[in-house]
């Protein structure tokens, strides 16, 4: 299993206490999104916003109850992406759609990358898992500053 630290030590989650975290669905069947936010560091210094857009799979596991994670090695107090996960290897043999395939880790479909499976885990509070079509969207509110999806 291997997974890859997005945005480095701007979105960690050592000493936030808590998240927020809204889910907003939409008319005609749509996939919703899903926002998380939460203030870093022991004496907040800025807050962040993270928006996974097309959620096909949203969970949240408490702290106490970590053992039920799947890939359990790859946690980190910060926002992560897995690749080869069990989730993502699961819902690519369920769609049964022609030609969605694993390739190099990622799901993709006619060359492009179609799911894509986060984890966000906070000390003493527990584990988000998000499955979602689209690249997270990441704003930090230090500055106000939209952070691009892939920096690393």
């Amino acid at each position: 299993m291997a997974s890859k630290n997005v945005g480095g030590p701007e979105l960690s989650t050592s000493w936030a206490d808590k998240a927020r975290v809204e889910v907003k669905t939409y008319t005609a069947g749509n996939n919703p999104s899903l926002v998380i936010e939460y203030a870093r560091g022991a004496t907040p210094q800025g807050t962040v916003r993270l928006r996974f857009d097309q959620v096909m799979s949203y969970e949240w596991i408490g702290f106490d109850y970590y053992c039920l994670v799947s890939n359990q090695d790859d946690i980190e107090f910060s926002l992560i992406e897995l690749a080869n996960s069990e989730k993502l290897r699961t819902l690519a043999e369920k769609a049964r759609l022609p030609g969605m395939l694993i390739q190099d880790g990622k799901v993709k479909y006619e060359g492009r990358v179609v799911l894509h499976h986060y984890r966000l885990g906070f000390d003493e509070h527990g584990t988000y898992d998000v499955i979602c079509g689209e690249p997270v969207a990441i704003t930090s509110f230090a500055d106000g500053t939209e952070l691009p999806p892939d920096l690393g």
